[in-house]
């Protein structure tokens, strides 16, 4: 079944216009002009946008093969806080039995359980090590037991909603550390064997979280044999991880098998002598096999009585708060396109910059972010018409625009600057009477190619189709004040390179 990720509502931005002006110097330079021979090429600098911001109501889905993550931001003035959990399932990838006989681990002196843990693995990036926000400052993770029925491995839970997933109320195993420590290289010491392991959120379950194991694991099953998916999941539904304190993020990679698991640690007699062995269980995403795993992840968004949510009211707002989803957006109207004159459109572009005096060292600014538009006459969200492009089945964001660069601000310093080409949209707009659409800034998650004149999304090949998206940004990590079109320094605007035709 094919999830649509998103259903968005929005307010209405107010866009008012200023006079053109002859070319000028900008954080883009006189680069961008174009060499015409003869052709007397001109700028325009004109816009002033008056803005209210949105704030998402969030359906977006989490996929068994994206990332997860888990963690606590506490309370930002701009943008409030948000807390994150992970409900997984660790299971066998066919029919389990013990290796040893459970009598040999559970019936002798200095033998059965020595220790379990559940382990998440850090997903590091080229842009990021897997960590937002905060390294130093120590985190809690604590795990619980599910004890709730409506835990389905065939469901693709939002991410946005509470999936009403419940534990039994009894921690099992916490883990307390700073972030920073995660990537440095850690031993579990046994009393035979050390394990290597780094890059890893490993919560070491306690006595209570032993005594589980011991009882569900060796002795539920007459046989100590889990025959099929339901008789495993029915003695071990899963687990809640939950993140308590600190002031950071973790990025979680479930499905690569990159160290994610829930491991047992015994010891048994080997022909009489005492030995130590382990077992690991893996989160089975493929649905290729009866026992794939179930998994949601539940980011709490509380915006509380932060700048973002004071923004959403009616009126005019100089500063454009954008967080990486499940987030917030703005839209942008540009009303005075359709009187533009008819002329040819060499250049054209929107450009947005971050406001410096609201960064932060310990959030970085989106990667990415994205604009569309929206067609009234058919209720949906659209691509640019013309300008967006497509490259391998993705978003070419080197041609269409919406890459992060770091660019010297106004005073000193530098801040990010986005911009986006909108040239043969308006040049359609202008000379073929296109439709004129309001635009919309954000930095989703992900998003799809609605093709117009095919009204549905597009299928673009085996990497573009009806049920895959183009990743832009991770969920949560990014956020970033851009400055309005009233802004006193960093205005958004649109910037025209055109001549006569």
């Amino acid at each position: 079944m094919i999830y649509f990720k998103r259903l968005f509502f929005f307010f209405i931005i107010t866009v008012s216009v200023s006079n053109c002006t002859k070319i000028d110097s900008t954080t883009l330079g006189q680069d961008l002009i174009p060499p015409i021979d003869g052709i007397k090429t001109f700028v325009t600098d004109t816009f002033t946008i008056t803005a209210e911001n949105g704030i998402f109501t969030d359906t977006s889905r989490i996929f068994k093969s994206d990332d997860h993550v888990l963690g606590n931001l506490q309370n930002d003035p701009n943008f409030g806080s948000t807390n994150a959990t992970i409900y997984a399932q660790f299971n066998p990838s066919f029919q389990f039995r013990w290796p040893v006989i459970k009598d040999s681990i559970s019936s002798q002196t200095n033998q059965g359980i020595d220790s379990a843990f559940i382990s998440l693995a850090l997903f590091n990036s080229a842009t990021d090590n897997g960590i937002y926000g905060d390294t130093v400052t120590p985190i809690t993770f604590k795990v619980y037991r599910i004890n709730s029925t409506n835990f389905k491995s065939d469901s693709n839970y939002r991410i946005a909603v509470n999936p009403n997933i419940t534990d039994d109320g009894i921690e099992i195993g916490s883990f307390t550390v700073a972030p920073k420590d995660l990537n440095d290289l850690r031993y579990l010491k046994l009393k035979q064997v050390t394990d290597s392991v780094s890059n890893q959120i490993r919560i070491k379950l306690n006595t209570t979280g032993l005594n589980w194991v011991r009882d569900e694991l060796l002795f539920k099953d007459t046989n100590s044999t889990f025959k099929d998916p339901t008789s495993f999941t029915t003695a071990i539904k899963g687990f809640a991880i939950k993140a308590v304190g600190g002031n950071a993020m973790m990025k979680v990679a479930l499905a690569q098998n990159l160290g994610s698991r829930m491991e047992i640690w015994y010891r048994y007699r080997n022909n009489g002598i005492r030995d130590t062995a382990n077992q690991f269980f893996y989160f089975n995403s493929s649905s290729a096999t009866t026992w794939v795993s179930g998994n949601a992840n539940y980011i709490n968004r509380n915006v509380g009585s932060s700048a973002m949510l004071a923004s959403t009211a009616a009126g005019a707002d100089n500063l454009v708060y954008i967080e990486s989803t499940p987030g917030s957006f703005s839209r942008i109207k540009l009303p005075f396109l359709k009187s533009f004159p008819n002329k040819m459109i060499h250049r054209a572009e929107i450009i947005v910059e971050e406001d410096k005096a609201f960064q932060s060292p310990l959030f970085y600014t989106p990667s990415r972010l994205y604009l569309d538009c929206f067609d009234t006459a058919v209720n949906k969200f659209l691509s640019v018409p013309v300008d967006y492009a497509i490259a391998g089945g993705q978003v070419d964001f080197v041609t269409f625009g919406g890459e992060r660069k770091i660019l010297n601000a106004v005073g000193g310093g530098s801040h990010a600057v986005y911009t986006f080409t909108v040239t043969k949209y308006l040049q359609a707009m202008i000379t073929r009477n296109a439709p004129k659409y309001d635009f919309r800034l954000y930095a989703p998650f992900d998003t799809r190619f609605y093709a117009q004149s095919l009204g549905y999304y597009a299928n673009l090949g085996p990497t573009f189709d009806n049920s895959v998206w183009p990743l832009i940004n991770p969920t949560v990590f990014g956020r970033v004040v851009l400055g309005g079109g009233n802004h006193p320094t960093y205005k958004m605007k649109l910037r025209v390179i055109y001549s006569n035709i």
